[in-house]
């Protein structure tokens, strides 16, 4: 009875599966070569389900096939938002090479103020656009009566913004230099131990794709397993705490993946504007 049930039951869920290849190969999300490998995947997967003649294959089967089909739009979505910071880590090396190659590029040190901001190094950002203005002239010039400073008032008006919205201390703790473990203060763009860019070192470790995507698997065979555990608490608990322990085993999935998907601290990549430098 229950064989049977499962085996109805995957048939939406592989329908669904070769729909989706399908329409990516027909759209151009998909490339020839992996489209086919997918389908022989969910050919096999659907083939494997019918021929087992076992509870635990059939049913293993459609729980990862339906996890996957329904965790697959998320972390597309989760992908997409990381692109931003991805984004906003190139427009932090960019402008660090900038800064190397011109050391009296103030519009470069405002926009890598900015994009740190952005990505969650607050405290960082206002220490490096405090130092900034505070080594612009303010003297007058005798033509245009206006200072060097003065032309950096929208800078100027944005930092002071800054300032009030950033207020929580840990956005303004030091930051460990990953190369070689000195506590870097806010406003320091070179460590003070090794004196290499430490703060574009952690974007770059830090949002490496490869990372992002090994916390997408987590997260996914997190929630495969907490899935399987209330199933199989659901049918090896015969009293009253079967319904407890289920709804504890997904709720401890989905602490997971909001502990690992979770966005970093400060992030503002997505409503940040420091992609107008170029």
């Amino acid at each position: 009875m229950y064989g049977l049930l499962i085996a109805l039951a995957t048939v939406p869920v592989m329908g669904w599966a070769v729909v989706w290849i399908v329409r990516s190969l027909v759209m151009g999300e998909l490339d020839l070569v992996a489209g086919v490998i997918a389908l022989a995947v969910v050919g096999a997967l659907a083939g494997l389900t019918v021929a087992s003649g076992s509870l635990v294959v059939s049913g293993g089967i459609l729980i990862v096939s339906a996890l996957t089909l329904a965790f697959f739009p998320f972390a597309c979505h989760r992908m997409g938002l990381h692109e931003f910071r991805e984004i906003n880590a190139g427009l932090i090396d960019k402008l660090h090479a900038a800064i190397s190659a011109h050391q009296d590029n103030i519009a470069a040190y405002f926009a890598l103020s900015e994009a740190l901001y952005n990505h969650g190094f607050q405290g960082h950002a206002i220490g490096l656009a405090t130092k900034t203005l505070e080594g612009l002239s303010t003297n007058l010039d005798p033509v245009k009566f206006q200072s060097v400073r003065q032309l950096f008032y929208r800078e100027e008006a944005m930092l002071k913004r800054w300032m009030r919205e950033s207020t929580d201390p840990r956005l303004h703790q030091p930051v460990k230099c990953p190369l070689c473990g000195h506590l870097n203060p806010p406003g320091n763009l070179a460590c003070g131990g090794c004196q290499k860019p430490f703060l574009l070192e952690v974007v770059r470790r830090s949002d490496a794709r490869s990372r992002f995507l090994g916390r997408l698997v987590i997260a996914w065979a997190a929630l495969g397993l907490g899935l399987g555990g209330a199933v199989f608490c659901g049918f090896t608990i015969k009293d009253t705490w079967a319904p407890l322990a289920a709804a504890g085993c997904v709720a401890a999935a989905g602490v997971v993946v909001a502990l690992v998907l979770r966005a970093p601290r400060g992030d503002n990549t997505r409503g940040g504007n420091a992609l107008w430098f170029s």
